[in-house]
């Protein structure tokens, strides 16, 4: 996944968060945001805020999952779903595909 905005400010104007110093100094542009890597999410906390999150998710403390459909999340992880819920601004995402036959 990609997130290019150039500037907290900017991103944080986007998202309509409350700005923050300290993670104004932590941000930069990235263009490939791997599993485990660490991104910004928007938290409900009260009010909107930018913090900052492991890109994955692991059920249970098993194995990271980095591909889930929206098809069968709710399913799958109903509680997380309905209760641990978060926005992850990206403005891009790259799609791996194996080696073609």
């Amino acid at each position: 996944m990609t997130l290019t905005t150039k500037g907290y400010d900017q991103l944080a104007h986007l998202l309509d968060v409350e700005e923050s110093e300290e993670d104004a100094a932590l941000y930069r542009p990235r263009y490939n945001v791997a599993p485990t890597d660490d991104h910004w999410i928007v938290r409900l906390d009260g009010k909107r805020k930018l913090a900052r999150a492991k890109w994955g998710i692991r059920p249970g403390g098993r194995e990271l999952l980095i591909n889930l459909r929206s098809e069968t999340a709710p399913r799958r992880f109903k509680k997380a779903f309905e209760e641990r819920r978060c926005l992850v601004p990206a403005d891009g995402f790259y799609e791996w595909e194996g080696p073609k036959t």
